[in-house]
């Protein structure tokens, strides 16, 4: 074979190869943009241990450590939540409380340790990897939907301070407890991990929020290409679904969704 059909041959193959990097092998999603949603998808058979779900830690009988300042103990309800996206999983993974020394810092709420996802339970106010991935100063690792209170409204602003959303709280409240809003949202933090958060601003919305992940983002969940969605949950006001609890034949309306 002379040099220049073992040079034509070389360079075929190197462009066989670009082909296939380029077109067929998929990249990480931070090679296209921030992540979404549906980045989520396939993490219920990812490998054993990859996978780490996050609840806070009880104020009823015995907390189990602390927690960084301002993060509140929850009295257990957002354990109900944690359940739904459990019941997706098709290996075995980490389950932890938000005081767990091994898996979360205790000064700042940042997770540790090589978990390729992690899902974040409960609101800032009561889970402390929320709170860090919400209030860091370190902008690689913070979400892109922020959650306060003032002036007796719940408010969401995106990372330039803008507000994205604002309710009256009164139209959260409990009782009567048949309307919350929640967020779903995805962050990919310095380490690499892709981390989701969950919550409402009631305990409530916080179960809303998983189930809606549950029975209507998952099984869809290549179609939801933006980083997070504010929903607000309604109770059925008549028949059996009429039961101050979300369930799949309650209405949820998305009230504002963005790429991250």
């Amino acid at each position: 074979m002379t040099a220049l059909k073992r040079l034509l041959r070389f360079a075929c193959t190197i462009m066989l190869l670009v082909f296939v990097t380029a077109f067929l092998i998929p990249s990480p999603i931070l090679a296209l943009g921030p992540p979404n949603i549906a980045a989520l998808q396939g993490f219920t058979s990812a490998p054993t241990g990859s996978v780490l779900l996050v609840v806070g830690d009880l104020s009823i009988r015995n907390p189990h450590g602390t927690k960084p300042a301002g993060v509140s103990f929850q009295a257990g309800r957002d354990s109900t939540p944690l359940g739904f996206i459990a019941g997706l999983l098709t290996n075995n993974q980490s389950f932890i409380f938000d005081t767990n020394p091994m898996a979360v810092n205790s000064s700042s709420g940042r997770p540790i340790g090589t978990y390729t996802t992690i899902f974040s339970i409960g609101g800032p106010d009561v889970n402390a990897v929320t709170s860090y991935y919400e209030k860091t100063s370190l902008t690689g690792d913070r979400a892109s939907l922020l959650f306060s209170v003032a002036g007796g409204n719940d408010v969401w602003t995106d990372m330039n301070g803008t507000v994205v959303w604002t309710v009256p709280q009164s139209s959260n409240s409990i009782p009567p407890g048949t309307s919350d809003v929640f967020v779903i949202q995805v962050l990919q933090d310095t380490n690499g991990r892709l981390v989701a958060l969950m919550y409402g601003t009631t305990y409530l919305g916080t179960w809303a929020a998983a189930l809606y992940f549950t029975f209507m983002i998952y099984p869809n969940i290549s179609t939801y290409q933006n980083g997070y969605y504010l929903i607000r949950w309604t109770d059925a006001t008549s028949g059996a679904t009429a039961n101050y609890m979300p369930d799949t034949g309650d209405t949820f309306t998305i009230l504002a969704t963005a790429v991250s």
